[in-house]
């Protein structure tokens, strides 16, 4: 992304009226830090949040161009500073990675703390529909004994793409999967 179409991206997010998006001047240090790594910030889908342990952070979605030139995504979570606590990168990634459509901080394991849930398009460039985006959604629950958050994939088992075009499907998909055990178990 060219410095102006950052600077006016970030310009019109800041102008959002949301609690929880990153400040310009913040959006555009953050953005410095980022580049000698060759990441890339995805500035819609970024966000200034309160950890458990951490207290003020940033959550960053990125883009970074694998070897062969192709996009690929990982979610960064960094401290007041900008200095990187965490790279969560999803598991499951197929050829190219296309966008971040949404992200939320929500309890998804019932714990009563904040898990990441982001819902990312991709394409696999193979066969007909190869260049068809679809979406994939992936959870990172926070785990209060290590202050860091893991991916949980057991949360989205048997998860159908219907369930991954928005954060409330998803959480509805767990949820309904949570009482389907509970039930079982009583």
């Amino acid at each position: 992304m060219t410095p102006t179409l950052l600077l006016l991206s970030l310009a019109a997010i800041a102008a959002t009226p949301d609690a929880h998006r990153i400040p310009l001047e913040v959006a555009v240090k953050l953005h410095l830090l980022l580049s000698p790594e060759g990441a890339e910030m995805i500035a819609p889908q970024s966000f200034a949040v309160a950890l458990p342990l951490e207290g003020s952070a940033y959550f960053v979605s990125t883009q970074v161009n694998d070897q062969h030139d192709l996009p690929k995504l990982a979610y960064r979570v960094l401290d007041a500073e900008g200095a990187t606590l965490q790279t969560l990168v999803p598991s499951e990634s197929w050829s190219s990675f296309e966008g971040v459509n949404a992200v939320a901080f929500r309890d998804m394991t019932g714990d009563g703390q904040p898990d990441i849930t982001a819902i990312a398009s991709w394409t696999t460039g193979i066969g007909p529909e190869g260049v068809v985006p679809f979406h994939s959604a992936v959870v990172f629950a926070f785990e209060p004994e290590t202050g860091r958050f893991r991916e949980a994939p057991e949360l989205l088992l048997g998860v159908s793409p219907m369930y991954t075009s928005s954060i409330d499907r998803v959480q509805a998909y767990i949820e309904a999967k949570r009482e389907e055990r509970a039930e079982s178990d009583g």
